[in-house]
């Protein structure tokens, strides 16, 4: 899991800020997998947001259908984690 609590990131009009998460999921395959498949792509829905956006970015998914997720945070912090 992360260590990382979610931040209110406050911007004053007319300004703009970079905003991530990190992802961790599996690249051995267990339960009997004999690849781990691999995503193009990840579609993201934000409590208290109606839409969902996509994230296309490659990754391997080994380990069953739950990956890990951060907290959204500033880019800032996610630099100082990395």
């Amino acid at each position: 899991m992360f260590d990382i609590a979610p931040s209110k990131v406050r911007l004053p009009p007319g300004t703009s800020a970079s905003a991530g998460f990190m992802v961790q999921s599996s690249d051995v395959p267990s339960n009997g997998q004999q690849a781990c498949p691999v995503v193009d792509s990840m579609k993201v829905t934000l409590p208290g947001i109606p839409s969902a956006f996509t994230i296309a970015e490659k990754f391997t998914a080994c380990g069953g259908p739950t990956i890990s997720v951060s907290a959204i945070v500033g880019e800032s912090e996610l630099t100082a984690t990395s």
